[in-house]
């Protein structure tokens, strides 16, 4: 019996430790050449900080306001490839996520590990609660327009935003209004 013990504590520790190992390498990923993180996330205090990023800076960029808790938000995933092969020819196009913190623990283990499931190619940023708030009432200047997840913004090549409510990707209106702003400059 005293065998059976040790050989089972034995198993659970390195079931542990591997699991803890595994969690620590997600939530430390740098992310892929496709799926790239903004970090670190104290550096970027406004939507106009991350327009600014290096990579986005002087492109049309699609945003999306999602967390893990949105069950429309996994919906809406499920339509973004399509809608980015549309644009797969454009350089100067991006799409930027932008995951809310539930403050749950484990968070952000779980925001990107749904990236990487959802295979959500583009730029990730994860936002604090304060940092959501400020976003959101930077951007979203319609009072009628209602603080819920999930939520899209289109951002013009001068970093400014011209749509503040963007149609969703499952809507058909998404690739004629993209392609507008597109156009534009």
């Amino acid at each position: 019996m005293k065998k059976v013990f040790l050989t089972l504590t034995g198993l659970l520790v390195v079931l542990a430790i591997s699991a803890a190992i595994y969690y620590k390498d997600v939530v430390e990923s740098g992310g892929t050449e496709t799926i790239r993180y903004i970090e670190p996330e104290e550096n970027y205090q406004s939507l106009a900080d991350l327009a600014n990023y290096p990579d986005l800076k002087g492109k049309v960029i699609y945003v999306d306001f999602w967390h893990t808790g949105c069950g429309p938000c996994f919906v809406e995933f499920e339509s973004m490839p399509a809608m980015k092969e549309a644009f797969k020819n454009r350089n100067d196009m991006a799409f930027l996520y932008l995951g809310k913190d539930r403050s749950a623990p484990g968070e952000k283990f779980r925001w990107k590990r749904v990236i990487e499931k959802k295979n959500l190619t583009g730029y990730h940023f994860f936002m604090s609660n304060e940092q959501y708030d400020k976003f959101w009432e930077e951007s979203v200047k319609d009072e009628t327009v209602e603080k819920a997840f999930p939520h899209y913004l289109i951002i013009d090549r001068d970093g400014a935003v011209v749509h503040q409510h963007a149609p969703r990707p499952s809507d058909q209106n998404l690739l004629a209004v993209l392609g507008k702003v597109l156009d534009k400059n």
